[in-house]
């Protein structure tokens, strides 16, 4: 069974290498690196700065804690130790493991945690629908460039949503 889904999986990842070219390469560089580590605590420190400014520090705590949700995949990594795939030539190879992906698990809980703040107001559709592309583009780039599996990409995307809905029910709770 296992050896079957992980052929299913690599099939899922050589269709969209199949349309691979230099300028999409360069676009899912580019996604990719928006779901980086770097990249999303610079976005939630804005965030939380402003949540502090504006003397909102339940807000800034709460935002916090959701977007912080991606440091999960690295433990999580270790515990899984599942091998990154290597499917073809001119891949950067990692050497952390592939379970989940941590660029998924960032690039979602920082979305999510976005939505939370943004859900009781006029953006709400604005931010979801933005959340949806930023977090469905981050995954597809890590499926593109071959780093992960398709399972990665929706593990770092569950870590991410239950982490969310266990910190907003804390949130809720405390409040």
């Amino acid at each position: 069974m296992a050896e079957s889904a992980r052929k299913l999986e690599s099939r899922a990842l050589l269709e969209p290498h199949s349309v691979a070219s230099s300028t999409l390469t360069s676009v899912m560089r580019g996604a990719s690196t928006a779901g980086s580590a770097p990249v999303v605590a610079a976005a939630a420190a804005a965030v939380v700065i402003a949540a502090c400014l504006l003397r909102r520090p339940a807000t800034a705590v709460a935002f916090a804690a959701v977007a912080a949700g991606g440091v999960w995949a690295t433990p999580l990594k270790s515990a899984f130790d599942r091998p990154r795939p290597h499917l073809w030539r001119g891949v950067a190879h990692l050497s952390s493991g592939s379970f989940p992906s941590g660029h998924a698990t960032q690039s979602a809980a920082l979305a999510l945690a976005l939505l939370a703040l943004a859900w009781r107001t006029r953006w709400r559709l604005l931010v979801a629908a933005s959340a949806a592309v930023y977090v469905g583009l981050v995954g597809v780039s890590r499926l593109y460039l071959g780093v992960h599996y398709p399972s990665d990409v929706l593990g770092g995307w569950s870590v991410a949503t239950l982490w969310a809905l266990l910190v907003l029910a804390a949130a809720r709770r405390w409040r």
